[in-house]
């Protein structure tokens, strides 16, 4: 599973998930998680955005909640520099797409990609 294998499936769960956004919903951050036997990737919401400063990040307004894109190891071949190039690149091929999901997704100040207790890429940021 590559990152064009990823693409279709982490578009329909990004559409099925990202549904009732609070208004005040400023940025995005597409959280990757390491488990044993999978990567898992969820979307919080936050109210604050400030590109200097990544406390930013705790303002939460909103998450998917239990709702996870599971991308199984078996099934990835690679490593999770590769698992997060391949989010992030799904990401930004979503973006450039003029959709519902792009205009919902760029409703906002910025998007970001990252695991949870790392660095974080923006991926997309409004001008």
């Amino acid at each position: 599973m590559d990152q064009l294998q990823i693409l279709q499936p982490f578009s329909d769960w990004v559409s099925d998930v990202l549904v009732e956004i609070p208004d005040e919903t400023n940025a995005f951050v597409f959280n990757i998680y390491e488990e044993d036997d999978a990567y898992l990737v969820d979307i919080t919401g936050t109210t604050d955005y400030d590109e200097a400063n990544e406390d930013w990040t705790e303002s939460i307004n909103w998450d998917s909640g239990d709702e996870l894109f599971i991308i199984p190891k078996e099934k990835f071949d690679g490593d999770w520099e590769d698992i997060h190039d391949a989010i992030a690149e799904s990401l930004e091929a979503l973006i450039e797409v003029d959709n519902e999901l792009s205009e919902a997704l760029c409703d906002s100040d910025a998007i970001a990609v990252g695991f949870i207790d790392g660095d974080l890429e923006i991926i997309w940021q409004a001008e």
